[in-house]
């Protein structure tokens, strides 16, 4: 799933000429994170498990795919459309500020690229691209994986115009998702330093697992 994302979003990276950034790279760091995202155990697992799947991600939209279609089921028989919609989008935007912070901290902070990939002949754009890209393709995934119950349902009970009203306002609820993410992360950084930021992100991630599993 992750390659026909990879491939979609980067199809249409080409058409954008962007200076100083070398598309071959971007695929190529691109693709080497999200196969490390197909092993990455996610945060919310129980620790004591040890062995993992195949493909962790699979697994991981596997889950979020059946908890969309309870979500899904519930808000198909409420007879008022504005409730409805109030409780999907906040479901999916506690789910993607959720997954932003137990799952993808340690991209979201990481450091090491620029330790490890900057001294080779890669340039600073090329590598914000590909971190970009990847993060993209990663979210792409989860919010498939979410909201594709949830879209087939009410699609069937309101109609197409509906269901395409409700892919854009996906997108722009995936978008604040983001950006409060980020807005966290930029307020706890301004007081703490980085450390400090993912001892509280483990805390957080114990606090998921005890209260999920």
């Amino acid at each position: 799933m992750d390659t026909f994302f990879l491939r979609l979003f980067f199809t249409i990276l080409k058409f954008f000429h962007l200076k100083g950034v070398n598309l071959e790279q971007v695929h190529m760091i691109a693709s080497t994170k999200l196969m490390l995202d197909r092993r990455r155990k996610p945060a919310t697992w129980k620790r004591s498990q040890q062995k993992e799947p195949g493909n962790a991600m699979l697994y991981t939209m596997f889950v979020y795919a059946l908890m969309g279609l309870f979500i899904g089921l519930m808000i198909f028989i409420l007879p008022d459309f504005m409730l409805a919609m109030i409780i999907l989008h906040t479901y999916l935007l506690f789910m993607l500020i959720m997954t932003l912070i137990t799952d993808f901290s340690n991209v979201l902070l990481d450091t090491s690229d620029s330790q490890i990939i900057l001294p080779k002949p890669v340039t600073s754009r090329t590598l914000l691209v590909a971190r970009t890209l990847h993060i993209i393709v990663y979210l792409g995934q989860l919010v498939l994986a979410i909201m594709i119950c949830p879209l087939v349902l009410l699609t069937i009970k309101y109609g197409i115009p509906i269901g395409i009203t409700l892919l854009v306002t996906t997108l722009l609820t995936t978008a604040i998702g983001i950006f409060i993410t980020y807005i966290l992360y930029g307020l706890v950084l301004r007081y703490t330093n980085e450390q400090k930021v993912k001892d509280i992100i483990g805390y957080f991630q114990v606090f998921m697992t005890v209260f999920l599993q």
